[in-house]
């Protein structure tokens, strides 16, 4: 009969042991791009745009600041008051926050038996309140 708990990982392997018994091909029309015509590979990138002419148009890796750095002040000073005074107030909501636990158990959960939401949740309640204390201190 089936398990207590039926989560991802027992609907893969009672799929994959099915496969097995009646010599069903996992994957019958698999192709190198799915996208592609039968027999073909597509490559569209790789056609119109070489490396060289892609690494051309790129800036390099240490010159990418998708935010101004918290040195550089006047790039901070000429945000509207309101984003200022926004971001001030949600980074002093932070100050005295309580760092939830990251324990090992609900990392592994994915792992286990494919839940990672209990994870996420805490992941994003951390990175929101680091994100608030950051952009709060660089205004």
């Amino acid at each position: 009969m089936y398990p207590k708990s039926f989560d991802r990982r027992h609907f893969l392997a009672a799929s994959a042991a099915f496969a097995s018994l009646h010599a069903i091909p996992a994957f019958p029309f698999q192709s190198p791009d799915p996208a592609a015509p039968r027999g073909r590979t597509r490559s569209l990138l790789a056609k119109a745009c070489s490396p060289k002419k892609l690494a051309a148009a790129l800036i390099p890796a240490a010159n990418y600041r998708p935010f101004p750095t918290i040195v550089d002040r006047k790039s901070w000073d000429a945000l509207p008051s309101s984003t200022r005074a926004a971001l001030l107030s949600a980074g002093e909501a932070c100050l005295n926050f309580k760092w939830p636990e990251m324990p090992a158990t609900v990392f592994l959960q994915y792992a286990r038996n494919g839940n990672r939401t209990n994870y996420q949740h805490l992941r994003d309640v951390r990175m929101k309140a680091l994100q608030d204390l950051t952009f709060a201190e660089c205004v």
